[in-house]
């Protein structure tokens, strides 16, 4: 079953490149990047390598690679986000590469290891508890010797907005 029906909600616009909401949010992500990670303690050297999961249209992947000139790599299911979030970042001159594939073994889809790990957005609704822990596992195994791990997940309800983080 295709997730397209569910990025066609208007809550969902803000995840999505190809909505001003979309671009907004990519705008956002550029300018709050170094505050946001300077917060969470989080530094890097030159070209960190950054693997964004549950990637969409890679809004914080094009975010990471602009702002740390970061080599990033987007996971998704979504082959037609990935396209999306490939074609800005070429547009941009950045350095992207997308994989299209299941999070839940991230470490059969890329190699290497990485300074940054980040799950952000609306991530855990997609999947359940138990593939969200082997999803888990399998990162441990990408991150580098001083490299972190970054989950958001935006909870929104017409009264309030909360987000939940884990580094």
């Amino acid at each position: 079953m295709s997730l397209e029906w569910l990025y066609g909600f208007d809550e969902l616009n803000a995840y999505r490149l190809d909505t001003k909401k979309g671009k907004e949010r990519l705008e956002a992500q550029i300018k709050n990047l170094p505050g946001l990670l300077a917060l969470a303690g989080i530094e890097f050297s030159k070209r960190p390598r950054i693997l964004c999961l549950m990637a969409g249209s890679c809004i914080e992947g094009i975010a990471f690679a602009k702002v740390y000139d970061a080599d990033v790599t987007c996971i998704d299911l979504q082959e037609r986000l990935l396209a999306k979030g490939l074609r800005e970042a070429q547009k941009r001159k950045l350095k992207l590469r997308v994989v299209h594939g299941n999070v839940r073994e991230p470490s059969k889809l890329v190699t290497g290891k990485f300074d940054l790990v980040t799950v952000l957005g609306q991530p855990l609704p997609h999947m359940g508890i138990f593939d969200f822990d082997q999803t888990i596992s399998g990162v441990k195994k990408l991150l580098g010797k001083n490299g972190s791990f970054r989950l958001t997940n935006r909870i929104s309800s017409s009264e309030s907005s909360h987000s939940i983080e884990m580094l």
